[in-house]
């Protein structure tokens, strides 16, 4: 898919700027058009010979509206046949892509000179210099042919020269940007991983993390029999994810520090979790002798997932290199693509051609195809009243295939007096797709006259790899009488594949106990970050008369 980066005239050349599949929103692309109006021809027109179907773009502003971009635009008949009008195309984006510039051209002087009669009425286009570009990672909204500029008068003719300018709005998804910071250059003497101890590759600003590397001579000046080199990190920011929580990892010490760079291949360097990337590494000696390890610096970008894409990861490998010394470096580039960050790289052999090397290397990178759907179920409403009520509300959960993202017990769209649970729920991607369900319960307790003190001794606990898939108060068959049976929790669980990502707990506010169950939970709505999954909950004693709710979510990455 191409949209619109810059337009000029008077040839109507075209820029294209490509876009990805995953930049465009769900509601795809549509079409407008502007109002009709005369089509013109003006006496230079008829001169050369040609017609033009709109000569006055004043009155035809193309504009795609807030989150679209411009995909094409032609001059086309109206049902007059004496009127034209602009019909234009526009393809709507991801939210995320939201940020709007404006811009304006340079006024440029028309080539011809018009007498003052005609000079306010007819707007020529022979302004082979307009140019309206919209900077890089940004596409075209709309465009606006204007006349706003000061009219320049022929001395000799009395006539007027015409001048014109283009505005123009771009919009992008916030200001990413990719630097080379300056590294520090060092003599080459030896073709060992040893030479490379000399070397920190690293982005000194705290904006950004690396996006890649490279090693070479670059601007290195030779110190007399001395070759210089150095290390070129490429240092990525972007608007939405500051590096924060930064901590140093190593790998293990293996032996070759004096040998050549195949040595390598046994370090894997790699920032592992959710949303976590590189920003700096260098090689050290270890106290074995010809051994050597990496320390490299690892950021963690969210403490959330945010609402509608994830950071996802995924694999790129660099060109095959022959050569085992220092040299292999200057062939292989690492190097993400734009708007992703490094997070894990190792040097491995090129499959089915030994003696040659490359980079095998993960980068992260903002997915918003992956978009997990949401929906909701309400409970019935009903009066408040004891555990026995909290029972007749029924199963508060999901079906088909979604879990549990949390539980608010709420009015709604009851009546006063009465109170539903909606559930809200989620879904994973395909790889998240339950491929079981466990049910399990807690120990019988209680009873179902009680009021929510009796919750407090149960914990409601999926499995590491699970999500809370729907949970309900059951009745068991002990109990002080036939009207007070003790209670349980009856829940399911979803076995959702293996995370590496860690659950985060969260706990609603300490708030005074009431005196029956239900209206306990109005003070304790559980709702877990957006692109979570809720794995446990559990009453918890806040001191003698408060209480919360703690509960777990975790990532769905």
């Amino acid at each position: 898919m191409e949209r619109y980066g810059s337009i000029s005239y008077d040839q109507m050349k075209v820029s294209c700027a490509s876009m990805e599949s995953d930049e465009l929103g769900i509601d795809g692309c549509f079409t407008r058009r502007t109002v009709c109006e005369l089509a013109v021809e003006t006496p230079p027109a008829k001169e050369l010979g040609r017609v033009f179907g709109i000569e006055n773009l004043n009155y035809h502003p193309v504009d795609c509206g807030a989150g679209s971009a411009l995909k094409a635009w032609r001059v086309v008949g109206c049902e007059d046949s004496s009127h034209a009008q602009i019909e234009f195309e526009c393809c709507r984006l991801q939210p995320h892509w939201s940020v709007v510039t404006s811009h304006t051209t340079d006024c440029i002087l028309s080539s011809s000179s018009y007498p003052p009669s005609i000079v306010r009425e007819y707007h020529p286009l022979h302004n082979y210099d307009l140019v309206a570009r919209c900077p890089d990672n940004s596409y075209m909204q709309s465009f606006f042919h204007a006349t706003d500029c000061p009219l320049v008068d022929d001395k000799v003719s009395g006539w007027y020269h015409l001048s014109t300018r283009m505005h123009y709005t771009c919009i992008s998804d916030g200001d990413w940007s990719t630097t080379t910071p300056e590294s520090r250059c060092v003599p080459y003497v030896q073709d060992s991983v040893a030479e490379l101890r000399r070397y920190v590759c690293a982005c000194p600003l705290h904006a950004q993390n690396l996006g890649g590397f490279s090693f070479g001579r670059y601007d290195c000046p030779d110190i007399g029999v001395f070759e210089m080199r150095s290390f070129r990190p490429s240092c990525v920011s972007s608007p939405r994810y500051i590096p924060r929580d930064c901590y140093w990892k190593e790998t293990a010490c293996t032996s070759g520090i004096s040998g050549d760079l195949t040595a390598l291949r046994l370090h894997s360097v790699g920032c592992f979790g959710y949303g976590v990337s590189m920003k700096s590494f260098f090689i050290i000696p270890c106290a074995a002798d010809d051994s050597f390890q990496f320390h490299y610096q690892c950021c963690t970008h969210t403490d959330e997932p945010v609402s509608g894409y994830l950071l996802l990861d995924r694999i790129y490998y660099s060109n095959c290199g022959p050569d085992t010394s220092l040299r292999l470096l200057a062939d292989l580039e690492l190097k993400c693509p734009p708007r992703e960050y490094l997070k894990v790289f190792q040097l491995e052999v090129c499959p089915g051609v030994p003696g040659t090397w490359r980079w095998r290397f993960h980068c992260l990178y903002e997915d918003f195809t992956n978009r997990f759907p949401t929906n909701m179920r309400t409970s019935p409403c009903l009066e408040d009243g004891p555990m026995a009520v909290l029972a007749a509300h029924g199963v508060v959960g999901c079906n088909g295939g979604f879990s549990l993202n949390g539980f608010l017990y709420a009015r709604h769209d009851c009546a006063p007096n009465e109170r539903s649970i909606k559930s809200l729920c989620t879904k994973g991607s395909s790889y998240l797709v339950p491929s079981s369900t466990v049910s399990k319960s807690t120990q019988c307790d209680g009873g179902m006259l009680g009021s929510p003190l009796a919750l407090l001794d149960h914990t409601i606990q999926c499995g590491v790899d699970q999500a809370l898939a729907e949970w309900q108060i059951g009745t068991c068959l002990t109990g002080a009488t036939a009207t007070n049976k003790d209670f349980r929790v009856d829940y399911k669980c979803h076995n959702v594949g293996t995370f590496t990502a860690p659950a985060r707990t969260f706990s609603t506010r300490c708030a005074h106990l009431h005196q029956y169950a239900a209206f306990e939970l109005v003070e304790h709505p559980v709702k877990c970050p957006d692109a979570m999954f809720l794995r446990s909950w559990k009453y918890d004693q806040c001191s003698v008369t408060l209480y919360r709710v703690v509960f777990e979510c975790f990532p769905l990455n």
